[in-house]
């Protein structure tokens, strides 16, 4: 038996219960140490023990002697090959979605489409790095019948590794755009980086979900053999009318009208995504109306608030210049009286921030008739120069303003990077 096979065998004695942070709860867990630039859970295998985990894996060769201690050279990769193991010993069909904008959301609306289809694990939360994914993976059951696995990268390459991971049975790109600029450089670096699921699923005969509106994602599989299409343009193919969407999306699916707590085109594409790789599966379309209207949005992704005094849309979990763009310009069209935009810095931008963050500015002043805007976070505030708007440095300073200078009766986006923290200011709205 292979040193695998064998820690295999205790992840399963622990009843497939993997931890890695001792404030949650150990007992009886397969406890992994793992280390970042500002922790190492090898320094608490103690800790980890005394609350009753049924072993920890770990990178610390004095404590090899004890039974429950399983010693690695890299407790990551050893859990990287651990999940790719338990993933193949399992006949669960795994549908990876990776790309720029919306993943989550389609990730999250196939999860509901597909859990009234069949036994279903969706990734939880952000769970789609290179420790979520195997995080993810190693919570696969036998009941499960299919896996919705979320890709996400910020440097090239890492979308390969990422799909000999999890091996995905079929995968999709809602899209490409300007993410993670710092990583990748421009939007041909994250067209490459993106890409790399195609060549994967090229390589093993699998089959890409592919969205025809984005010229990126369409020139990139034309090699590809197997494929479903999926967008605005394929509407009649998959039997969809459109009736609205602003503030709200509201289809038909061969007549079965579906209203969704989404808005805006960018939400419609996500929907489409969904809905077509749903209907390849061939889940009945009550199953999709179910899904789609059940799922709520949360953790401030196109999550509509209404307060007090005032309606919010916090869509300020993560931000680029192509999702800030979107969701600025169905914000806007919105009919609504008394809009105003937040807008907070779009992170990770690397070298580009400065030119990426003027273009916001400049789509603002085209707009200012029509709302009014209002700039948050560093650069933003090094750009004030540029006038014409409220610049604040962080969400503090514009939250101290908010309380002597209350915004009412008014319809408000706010859109920012996560790091930005923007929800600070929702409770002076």
């Amino acid at each position: 038996m292979s040193n695998l096979q064998l820690i295999y065998q205790k992840f399963v004695e622990s009843r497939q219960k993997v931890c890695t942070d001792t404030r949650k709860e150990v007992k009886g867990s397969f406890f992994v140490c793992l280390k970042g630039e500002n922790f190492d859970a090898n320094e608490l295998v103690e800790k980890a023990l005394e609350l009753g985990a049924k072993y920890v894996l770990c990178e610390r060769k004095d404590l090899r002697d004890n039974r429950r201690i399983i010693y690695s050279e890299n407790a990551l990769q050893t859990l990287t090959n651990l999940s790719t193991h338990h993933r193949k010993k399992l006949n669960t069909f795994i549908i990876a979605i990776g790309g720029s904008n919306g993943k989550t959301t389609t990730k999250e609306l196939l999860g509901s489409i597909f859990s009234n289809h069949a036994k279903t694990l969706v990734t939880p939360g952000n769970f789609n790095n290179h420790i979520g994914v195997p995080l993810t993976l190693l919570q696969l059951e036998k009941h499960h019948q299919f896996g919705i696995v979320e890709l996400g990268i910020n440097h090239p390459k890492e979308m390969e590794m990422l799909c000999n991971i999890a091996l995905p049975d079929e995968g999709a790109l809602t899209n490409i755009g300007k993410e993670h600029l710092e990583g990748f450089g421009d939007i041909e670096g994250v067209a490459k980086a993106e890409s790399e699921i195609f060549q994967y699923l090229l390589e093993n005969d699998k089959l890409a979900y592919i969205n025809t509106d984005d010229i990126w994602i369409k020139n990139m599989s034309k090699r590809l053999k197997k494929v479903v299409n999926f967008g605005h343009s394929q509407l009649d193919q998959l039997g969809i009318v459109l009736h609205d969407i602003n503030p709200k999306i509201t289809i038909s699916i061969d007549g079965l009208k579906i209203q969704s707590s989404l808005g805006g085109d960018y939400n419609l594409s996500n929907i489409i995504c969904s809905i077509a790789i749903a209907r390849h599966h061939n889940v009945s379309i009550e199953n999709v109306k179910e899904g789609i209207e059940s799922y709520e949005p949360t953790n401030n992704r196109s999550q509509w608030v209404q307060t007090e005094k005032n309606t919010v849309l916090m869509d300020c979990y993560n931000a680029n210049p192509t999702s800030m763009s979107l969701a600025m310009n169905n914000f806007l069209q919105i009919e609504k009286e008394n809009k105003v935009c937040i807008l907070g810095d779009m992170l990770e931008m690397g070298e580009n921030a400065r030119a990426e963050h003027m273009k916001i500015i400049e789509e603002a002043r085209l707009q200012s008739s029509i709302a009014k805007f209002i700039f948050v976070g560093d650069m933003f505030y090094s750009l004030r120069d540029l006038g014409g708007f409220s610049y604040f440095k962080n969400a503090l300073d514009l939250k101290q303003v908010l309380s002597e200078n209350s915004i009412n009766e008014s319809t408000l986006l706010l859109k920012a990077s996560r790091g930005i923290k923007l929800e600070q200011i929702l409770d002076k709205l």
